[in-house]
């Protein structure tokens, strides 16, 4: 019965691979030893003896592994998480292996208890000269396996602990000299322009930040591109035009950035065309200049140094000839606009002066003035020069014309070619000259 109880407790510690009595237990173990020894003969007390010895191995192997299992464990338990947080598993190392201290020495007698039993052991020794272990051998064996368990498992954390310090400190203390050296370029589509709203022919600049080896391809909106960092261009026609860039590598074309849209916005500018009207009735070559739309201010300019702010004004052009005629304007948003048209004289306005005319005082033709002087309301002075005499005749009254004699000794000329002026201040105060020649028939 005795033996079969001692059995069944070898089996169950070696099954668990963990010794786990109490110290009541091992109390109840010591009476029923002292018991049998009482009873028993010197074969039963070297049979206890040997089973005792066995007992203590088994108990110390048995240590020998949990020891080894719990400091497997835990070794894998710190690699597994010390990816994620050392200080942490520093800090559950600690914790863990403190409860585990805690719950092994529950197990262990206390120190009166001990005490108690080293003297009811030494007595049974004295009494018995047995050799039995007693039961503060195993507990501090226990105790010795315990405390180096923990000692082994506490340590390697504070190690972590002192490297994460050690590593924190370096990292601190030590820039990083790669970094602070070396910037790191960003490629960059970034558009920059002078405005967003033009008017129509207004050059507008376009640019990106200049980096080396990349290439710059430009999309303007109206079907025209560009590869140059800096580019300036000009819309015709209003509306809005969507700018975009993309920056390449110049090594192997790769797209290192692109830009956000830009929208460029071209306001709409005065209407200035026009269609020129000629007026044949009126006796000096004339023109009238008509405007399609009505503008808020007009401009125009003859091309013959005269110029008008009217909206549809007559001009008329004293001598043949192509004259660009321009009309300009503005409007409210600040556009301007102009227009050119070509305008061609095709003879010299000579006054409406005849060729020829027959001083033969048949009341045919017998005076010479030109026609254009009868019906200008204008200050006017009229030379007649000969070949041979020079000046032969003047006048500044348009009812004395020339009569085909010479003014300076009143004898009739002879038939010929004679050279005629005329001088004149218009209606604008500007002074004008005209240059012909008449012939002279009997």
């Amino acid at each position: 019965m005795n033996n079969d109880f001692l059995d069944d407790i070898i089996k169950q510690k070696l099954n668990q691979q963990k010794y786990e009595f109490t110290s009541a237990e091992w109390s109840a173990f010591e009476s029923k030893q002292s018991a049998a020894n009482t009873a028993g003969t010197s074969g039963s007390n070297l049979k206890w003896y040997f089973m005792g010895a066995a007992t203590v191995t088994l108990i110390i192997v048995a240590s020998y592994f949990a020891f080894s299992s719990s400091s497997e464990t835990t070794t894998q338990n710190k690699h597994q998480e010390q990816n994620n947080d050392l200080t942490d598993i520093a800090v559950e190392t600690n914790t863990i292996d403190k409860e585990e201290i805690t719950d092994d020495f529950s197990l262990n007698p206390t120190i009166d208890e001990i005490n108690s039993s080293n003297s009811l052991d030494q007595n049974q020794e004295k009494n018995n000269n047995s050799s039995v272990v007693n039961s503060d051998q195993i507990s501090a064996v226990e105790n010795q396996n315990t405390q180096n368990q923990v000692t082994e498992t506490v340590e390697p954390a504070n190690k972590i602990l002192n490297n994460i310090t050690e590593s924190s400190n370096d990292n601190t203390n030590t820039p990083n000299e790669s970094l602070a050296v070396k910037e790191i370029t960003i490629p960059s589509a970034l558009i920059m322009a002078e405005k967003l709203e033009i008017c129509p022919g207004e050059v507008v600049s376009f640019e990106t930040i200049e980096q080396d080896d990349v290439l710059y391809s430009w999309n303007l909106g109206d079907d025209n591109y560009s590869k140059e960092r800096v580019i300036k261009h000009s819309y015709q026609n209003p509306g809005k035009y969507t700018v975009s860039l993309i920056v390449t590598s110049s090594k192997d074309r790769s797209i290192l950035s692109k830009s956000k849209d830009l929208i460029i916005e071209v306001l709409p500018a005065p209407n200035t065309e026009f269609v020129i009207k000629e007026l044949e009735l009126e006796i000096i070559p004339s023109i009238q200049l008509i405007s399609n739309e009505e503008l808020a201010n007009y401009h125009w300019d003859f091309g013959d140094g005269t110029y008008s702010s009217e909206g549809s004004p007559v001009k008329s052009y004293k001598q043949k000839g192509y004259y660009n005629v321009t009309l300009s304007s503005k409007n409210q948003d600040g556009c301007s606009s102009k227009t050119t048209h070509k305008v061609t004289i095709k003879e010299d306005y000579n006054l409406l002066a005849p060729n020829s005319f027959t001083p033969n005082g048949d009341g045919i033709n017998d005076y010479f003035i030109p026609e254009a002087l009868k019906l200008m309301d204008v200050e006017f002075t009229m030379s007649i020069f000969s070949k041979t005499d020079g000046l032969i005749f003047e006048t500044k009254n348009i009812n004395q014309q020339w009569d085909g004699r010479n003014q300076q000794n009143g004898i009739n000329c002879s038939e010929d070619t004679y050279i005629w002026v005329v001088s004149l201040t218009n209606s604008e105060g500007k002074s004008e000259q005209y240059k012909g020649a008449v012939l002279l028939l009997k």
